[in-house]
């Protein structure tokens, strides 16, 4: 049936979601050419010729191109390319079998060769949704070339049509390096020799990027592809506010199959911890009280030694990084302090290691972020991009008062560390009145003070997600969940 083909997908299966058409006889009688006036050009044409049943693509009940359907319609085209002569469809419906016809008011000579074009004159692949029923509605092409061989005065006929799919047809299944399902609100396929094509024109191929944009966000993405052989393709995928890449090199996807591919998508490298001012003039200061020195950058240009305050324009950014294991090794705080709104987001890790910040999930320093945003009112949840802590081993008082009386946050960062510590999150989120989510995935929970006071004065009805096997029941009002908030374990 067709070479196995490696690589990107772990089972490629072809289908051939085409059309294959039977031999039949041509009529002997040739006239040179129809007589003006409205003529009908039919074509005999046979869907899945072959008797072989499994030619349409059947994936959860649905098939594409299985049988000729009453909206069917074939584009009749020069053989240039440059227009459209009429416009087939099918006599009858419901079987594999039909004849095709199209009224005409343009003559056709005697031997004319024509590309018959299904299911739309425009062969296009961009705009895709990634569902089945609009790729079978509107991208998944099959060609046939005829030539006109009898004209009469009423009825042109034509040589029987074998039609060939166009594409490969792709199921792409995201997930994380975990294995875990991936939404996407958007996929974009590029290819490194940029011969992945778009459209085709007059006949002839033009290449560029296929972005996939689904009406919701989703993790499985049925996609067409005209063939391409021991590419490089690259797949980027936008995920809530986050990016997601899958490279692979030497991909062939061969015209006529179908293949189910799961892909494991890296997350690029976060951005180091990130102010972004929301109105002209805002000052971003940093008192830097670690044993090492501090770095910024202004919208992604280079690095300098912190030194003072910082000025900001509206959407201008500031970005830290440094190489210190802890901000609080004298008993006194490093801080962070904005004199107007701004957002923050980021890794917080790119202040204990400026360049390997995205690989460590490991805290060293006691005290590590004691008090780093304590008192900020300024600070805000950026609506696409998230401040991440995202350290699964923890020290004594890390996180202690690192968000206190933070009244503007709404959003806390994810906590995915498993065992909790001394003193770890006492007072973390005390007085952030208007926290609406937190998400804490710790399963151990009672080393001294770990919670001691983290969300008093939180006061917001919202969401609290825990681990299932977590249990917060044994603790006090304002060191447990907070009580207006509902709670979902995963």
């Amino acid at each position: 049936m067709g070479k196995r083909v490696t690589g990107l997908c772990r089972n490629a299966v072809m289908v051939v979601a085409a059309f294959l058409l039977a031999a039949c006889s041509a009529d002997s009688v040739l006239s040179e050419k129809a007589q003006d006036g409205l003529f009908e050009l039919a074509v005999n044409a046979v869907k899945d010729g072959d008797g072989v049943t499994t030619r349409g693509l059947e994936l959860s009940g649905k098939t594409l191109n299985a049988v000729w359907a009453s909206d069917d319609k074939v584009a009749a085209l020069t053989d240039d390319w440059s227009s459209v002569v009429g416009t087939l469809t099918p006599s009858t419906t419901g079987t594999a079998a039909t004849v095709l016809k199209s009224a005409m008011t343009t003559a056709v000579s005697r031997d004319t060769h024509l590309h018959l074009l299904f299911p739309r004159s425009t062969w296009d692949y961009t705009g895709q949704d990634g569902s089945l029923a609009t790729l079978s509605a509107s991208y998944d092409y099959a060609l046939a070339d005829v030539v006109v061989q009898r004209a009469t005065t009423t009825t042109i006929h034509a040589s029987d049509a074998e039609f060939g799919n166009q594409q490969a047809v792709v199921r792409f299944i995201l997930t994380d390096r975990d294995g875990n399902a991936i939404n996407a609100s958007s996929l974009t396929i590029h290819d490194a020799s940029g011969k992945l094509v778009q459209r085709v024109s007059t006949g002839t191929d033009q290449y560029g990027d296929l972005t996939i944009s689904p009406k919701t966000a989703a993790s499985e993405l049925y996609t067409a592809l005209r063939g391409v052989d021991n590419s490089d393709l690259t797949l980027t995928a936008l995920v809530g506010g986050d990016t997601y890449t899958y490279s692979k090199t030497g991909l062939t996807f061969v015209n006529n199959h179908y293949y189910a591919c799961t892909v494991k998508m890296r997350r690029p490298a976060s951005e180091p911890l990130t102010f972004e001012a929301v109105n002209d003039e805002t000052q971003i200061t940093f008192q830097n009280n670690s044993e090492g020195t501090v770095e910024f950058r202004r919208n992604d240009g280079d690095w300098h030694t912190y030194e003072t305050a910082l000025t900001l324009d509206a959407g201008d950014k500031v970005s830290f990084r440094g190489n210190n294991a802890s901000y609080y090794p004298s008993s006194d705080a490093s801080h962070f302090d904005c004199s107007a709104d701004c957002y923050v987001y980021g890794n917080v890790m790119s202040l204990i290691s400026a360049t390997e910040y995205d690989n460590i999930t490991e805290l060293e320093g006691d005290d590590t972020f004691r008090e780093l945003f304590k008192d900020n009112t300024h600070i805000r949840n950026h609506p696409e991009k998230a401040l991440l802590l995202p350290a699964t081993t923890l020290t004594s008082d890390c996180y202690r008062s690192m968000f206190e009386g933070c009244t503007a946050l709404t959003k806390a960062p994810v906590l995915p560390a498993p065992e909790l510590r001394q003193n770890c999150y006492q007072s973390m989120f005390e007085g952030c009145a208007n926290l609406t989510y937190i998400k804490c995935l710790a399963t151990s929970i009672n080393a001294v003070g770990c919670t001691t006071d983290w969300v008093v004065d939180v006061t917001a009805d919202g969401t609290f997600v825990k681990a299932a096997a977590a249990d917060w029941s044994s603790k006090e009002p304002g060191s447990g969940i907070p009580e207006s908030f509902t709670v979902i374990s995963e």
